[in-house]
């Protein structure tokens, strides 16, 4: 694949884009603030129940979980709404990130645990640590501005700005061919998702939930015919699949990127289920190149 640009270890030793760093900690962010806002969230801080129930395996120990679930739940989460609005706007970007970090992965632990609920919180864990180590306040952010007016210049290797960015594309790439080969594995269910059942299942279960059926009042196409869903089953793996390329070449990453997009978009409108579009947006942003900002450094950057 050398013909389709470097591949991840030669690209974590290149130059990076403090811009770009900046503005994919921005948009990150901005899309958790978003996630706050989440009803279920405020439905759990009103709910009391006689104990904490965990339905799922958890590292951290139970009784501390009993604490954040008993006492904790509303600091954090106001905590963590201000913390994330620092990181989103670049004051005191170090701490402001750490605490973001924190309060995320404590908060959600207990949401998930108690619910379940499909919720994107563990894709964002890895990239909040990897923000938590970067220096991803240089550009877009207070900080630089107060810098500016105090004479402060600070000067790096582009490289500090390379190798969060190229991390977290490759975190996210993992995640979607998991994405994949959970469709696939075991064996018979693999089958059965190839077949279509399962994402014709879920298309006709919603319907009339569909921006398709609220703009045509009619389904997309005749539901009862199965080798479309079968078509489209195989074309979503191959696509999720298709993400594993990012950590070998870079050239191809747009065509990915629409893929993976146009993917989403169409769960979207057949179902009505836009927080994979929102999330995926997010997402894919990481798989932009340094080279497509200003100030990547360009004589030692290649394609």
């Amino acid at each position: 694949m050398r013909g389709l640009g470097p591949g991840l270890w030669e690209r974590l030793h290149r130059p990076g884009s403090a811009l770009q760093l900046a503005f994919l900690r921005a948009a990150l962010g901005g899309y958790l603030l978003v996630l706050y806002r989440a009803p279920m969230l405020g439905y759990l801080h009103e709910l009391t129940l006689p104990r904490f129930y965990g339905m799922t395996w958890s590292v951290l120990p139970g009784g501390f979980e009993r604490f954040l679930y008993v006492s904790a739940m509303p600091a954090l989460h106001v905590v963590g709404i201000v913390a994330t609005a620092a990181m989103t706007v670049g004051l005191a970007t170090r701490a402001s990130t750490i605490a973001a970090t924190v309060c995320w992965v404590l908060q959600f632990d207990v949401y998930y645990r108690m619910t379940k609920s499909h919720v994107d919180w563990p894709y964002w864990n890895v990239i909040l640590l990897v923000l938590c180590c970067a220096h991803a306040g240089d550009r877009l952010s207070l900080d630089a501005l107060i810098r500016r007016r105090r004479g402060v210049v600070i000067t790096r290797n582009p490289q500090v700005y390379r190798w969060p960015v190229e991390l977290c594309a490759a975190w996210i790439a993992l995640v979607y061919v998991a994405a994949a080969l959970a469709k696939l594995l075991p064996l018979r269910a693999g089958i059965e998702w190839l077949g279509g059942a399962m994402l014709h299942h879920v298309v006709t279960t919603f319907h009339y939930d569909s921006p398709v059926y609220w703009m045509t009042g009619a389904p997309l196409f005749d539901y009862s015919l199965r080798w479309p869903f079968c078509a489209l089953s195989v074309a979503a793996v191959l696509v999720e699949l298709a993400a594993a390329l990012v950590l070998f070449q870079q050239r191809a990453n747009l065509a990915i990127m629409l893929a993976i997009m146009t993917m989403h978009l169409g769960v979207y409108l057949t179902t009505g289920v836009i927080a994979f579009l929102y999330s995926g947006a997010v997402c894919l942003l990481f798989f932009s190149s340094p080279e497509w900002f200003r100030d990547c450094p360009r004589a030692e950057a290649g394609a």
